[in-house]
């Protein structure tokens, strides 16, 4: 392998694996609004859970 080759395959490793750790998601997350009723009240204490699309985690919280 010539001298070039051999420094600019690194750099080629480095840049084509780059992307690919570069596109995780974040770790937090927020929901705001209201709970309400059918009379559009508002309901105090409603428990309210938050689930992942692939059921990996879930969050419960009361208002």
């Amino acid at each position: 392998m010539s001298t070039l080759a051999a420094r600019l395959l690194p750099a080629l490793v480095f840049c084509a694996l780059v992307p690919s750790f570069a596109r995780g998601q974040g770790s937090t997350a927020s929901l705001a609004g209201v709970v309400r009723d059918e009379q559009n009240l508002v309901v105090p204490g409603a428990s309210v859970t938050m689930a992942g699309v692939e059921n990996t985690f879930s969050r419960m919280v009361t208002t």
